[in-house]
């Protein structure tokens, strides 16, 4: 093809072109050979027990790659808790969403990332009661209150 695209350009130009070899140019743009994968052959593969010992091994740690200081987890919590307010003050969303909000709100649970520790990360001088009568009232008054059909 490079040949042909030369001999056109001396006939176009009616000069003599110096022969050039194009092999290795070529080479460089042939698709690389697919090597065929080897398969394992059936003692190299683990055995579920095998995994299962490697996984439940004491022993065994995950690496913490990242380490989440507080202010990141209090940033976490207070756009966790937004997040979640405004889902639930959105009708658009669906109704299995909001009712799981809901039940969050109502929950008295204390866990890294229940309502009422999401409240207290936001500010120490309020109550997570008071909120929730808040946000329960604000939902009623608007007319979107989640109820399970």
């Amino acid at each position: 093809m490079a040949k042909a695209a030369l001999a056109h350009t001396e006939e176009q130009l009616g000069l003599p072109l110096p022969e050039v070899d194009f092999t290795p140019l070529e080479e460089l743009f042939q698709r690389p050979k697919r090597q065929r994968r080897r398969k394992k052959k059936s003692s190299e593969a683990l055995t579920e027990q095998q995994l299962m010992m490697i996984l439940w091994d004491d022993d065994w740690e995950i690496p913490n790659q990242y380490q989440w200081t507080d202010n990141e987890i209090l940033a976490l919590r207070e756009g966790m808790l937004l997040d979640r307010i405004r889902t639930l003050l959105d009708f658009r969303n669906g109704l299995k969403t909001r009712l799981e909000i809901w039940d969050w709100i109502h929950s008295d649970e204390i866990s890294p990332f229940s309502f009422r520790i999401c409240v207290e990360a936001c500010s120490d001088l309020v109550d997570y009661v008071d909120v929730r009568d808040q946000l329960v009232d604000l939902i009623t008054r608007k007319g979107k209150v989640p109820v399970a059909n």
